[in-house]
């Protein structure tokens, strides 16, 4: 049997950090305290996701506007 999928499920309490960069590694904004919704991996204090081993990609990800980002939906 071979894996084709991996779920990652994480319950943050109000901890989750994310940084926004461009292309050349240079801080756009960061966020921190609840999962921003906007952003296809949760919301609140959960993150839940699956990654396709295969490619590398999170499975259903929707490419995001800058804006969702700061977003808690």
């Amino acid at each position: 049997m071979v894996a084709k999928y991996l779920e990652l499920q994480a319950h943050c309490s109000d901890c989750f950090f994310g940084v926004l960069f461009d292309a050349n590694k240079n801080e756009l904004d960061n966020t921190n305290g609840y999962v921003p919704g906007g952003l296809g991996i949760g919301g609140g204090d959960d993150v839940s996701l699956t990654i396709d081993l295969e490619t590398g990609q999170i499975v259903n990800w929707v490419p995001i506007h800058i804006s969702s980002f700061d977003k808690e939906e």
